[in-house]
């Protein structure tokens, strides 16, 4: 009899799950059938959006400050695409407006605008929505220039070449343009004493070669009026030579020096090796130390044959005796 009453009583629980099991799937269902006929209305919602203007012309100048603009935007969507919008309002929303690929126009010496129909483009590819779905509380974007200037800015190519045992850089390295024209106010123009390319890297170098370097700046510093360098690297192989020549003394004091000679050594192309004339060098005595009574005085080499790129002198120092009259 015990038995009967609990098989009873667990079948009226079963049936109590299955009751409610079903009343929590019907729950389900029509709240995510609410939930798509919601998301499936139109709504009207007004957010702020931060415009960036970059990649102006290389004679505009616009200061970071100028650069950025709030702009209020009415978004009239359904609601799967604001819910997008709403994950973007979480956090800052920033829109870059490149100058380069919208129409503006100069109001007066030192202000232009743009029409906000034109950021349209932008804003639904930021938040992925169709253009007719963004409408504007403004129809101008008005933003300040600063008076600009340019000026011929040396170029200076950065790199970091390795040559093959023997050989080496022949002259100078050759660029298409040894200055640029660079756009910026006056008091960045001031500061700047050259410009210079992003770093070029070569190995195992044995034989001429060129190539290409961007120059690199940032867009709150200045503008180049081109951004790419053309280079050129004549390479030769080397050897060393060496020549031995006597020390040139100042006419005052009268000095002995141990020893008088000295030797150089130095790298020269082979093609250039015949023009070597031992003439062509001279060292001298640097008689600062002197004042300070040192017992050694250092050599410094005065004049060397374009051809040659010194290595090492040997000795780099004589002795000395001052030779009374």
């Amino acid at each position: 009899m015990v038995g009967i009453q609990k098989s009873n009583t667990l079948q009226v629980n079963i049936k109590k799950r299955k009751r409610l099991v079903v009343f929590f799937l019907f729950l389900i269902f029509s709240s995510l059938l609410w939930l798509l006929i919601k998301l499936s209305s139109f709504y009207t919602i007004s957010t702020d959006i931060q415009l960036n203007i970059i990649d102006p012309p290389a004679d505009i100048w616009i200061s970071d400050k100028a650069s950025t603009h709030k702009l209020k935007a009415i978004i009239n969507a359904n609601g799967f695409r604001l819910l997008k919008i709403s994950y973007f309002s979480k956090k800052p929303v920033e829109v870059k407006i490149p100058l380069s690929a919208v129409p503006f126009r100069k109001q007066n010496q030192n202000t232009y605008y743009l029409n906000t129909i034109n950021a349209k483009e932008f804003i639904s590819a930021k938040f992925g929505i169709n253009e007719n779905e963004i409408s504007f509380v403004e129809n101008e974007i008005i933003f300040d220039v600063e008076p600009v200037l340019s000026a011929l800015i040396p170029v200076k190519l950065i790199h970091n070449f390795q040559f093959k045992d023997q050989f080496g850089k022949y002259g100078d390295i050759t660029l298409n343009f040894e200055t640029v024209e660079v756009f910026a106010p006056k008091h960045i123009l001031d500061t700047l004493s050259f410009v210079s390319t992003e770093l070029v890297e070569k190995k195992d170098i044995m034989e001429n070669f060129s190539g290409t370097a961007k120059i690199t700046y940032e867009e709150n510093t200045f503008r180049p009026l081109i951004n790419l360098i053309e280079y050129e690297v004549n390479v030769e192989k080397f050897t060393e030579s060496k020549v031995k020549i006597r020390i040139q003394k100042p006419a005052k004091p009268q000095l002995k020096i141990f020893p008088d000679h000295v030797e150089i050594f130095f790298n020269v192309a082979m093609k250039d090796f015949d023009k070597i004339n031992n003439e062509e060098f001279i060292a001298e005595i640097d008689t600062t130390g002197l004042f300070d009574r040192k017992q050694f005085l250092n050599l410094r080499v005065l004049k060397t044959p374009v051809e040659a790129n010194i290595n090492r002198i040997s000795p780099e120092r004589v002795e000395y005796l001052i030779l009374k009259k």
